[in-house]
C-alpha cells in the first residue's frame, strides 16, 4: 500500500468509526500533531505512540458523534501526503450539529502513518468542545 492509499483507509476506517482498523495502520510510535492551545481541550496537543493517539480520537468519539468524515482531496508525494477533510459532527452534551474542514499532513513508511499533522478551526473547537473536568 503506497502513503496516498494508507492515508484513505485511514480515513474509510475512521468515517466507518472502526477505531482498530485505524490504530492497525499507525506505526507504533505514531506522533499525532493537533494545531491550537495545548491543555485547553481535548482535541488540541501532541499525542506520541499508539495508546495515546487512540485516546485521543477515541475521547472525540466520547465528546462528538460523527455524522460525515470525508476526504476532499489528498496530494502525495513519495512518503508524504496532504489531505482535505470536511467534518460533520453533533455534540453529544448540547446537541449542537457543526461542521468543518480539517488540514492534515502525513507521514507513511512502509504502509503505516509514523506522523500525522492536523489543523481546524480552533475558533469553532473552542465555542463547541466542554469545558475540560
Amino acid at each position: 500500500m503506497n502513503a496516498r492509499e494508507t492515508v484513505e483507509a485511514i480515513h474509510r476506517h475512521y468515517a466507518n468509526r472502526d477505531l482498530a482498523a485505524v490504530m492497525a495502520l499507525m506505526n507504533d510510535d505514531i506522533t499525532l500533531v493537533s494545531a491550537g492551545d495545548p491543555g485547553s481541550e481535548i482535541a488540541v496537543g501532541s499525542f506520541e505512540g499508539r495508546a495515546a493517539v487512540a485516546a485521543r480520537l477515541g475521547g472525540l468519539s466520547d465528546i462528538f458523534e460523527f455524522e460525515r468524515y470525508q476526504t476532499i482531496q489528498t496530494v502525495a508525494e513519495l512518503d508524504w501526503v496532504a489531505a482535505r477533510v470536511t467534518v460533520v459532527l453533533t455534540v453529544r452534551e448540547t446537541q449542537e450539529r457543526v461542521k468543518s474542514e480539517l488540514a492534515q499532513f502525513w507521514l507513511v513508511h512502509n504502509g503505516r502513518a509514523s506522523r500525522w499533522i492536523e489543523y481546524f478551526d480552533t475558533a469553532l473547537a473552542a465555542r463547541v468542545l466542554p469545558p475540560m473536568r
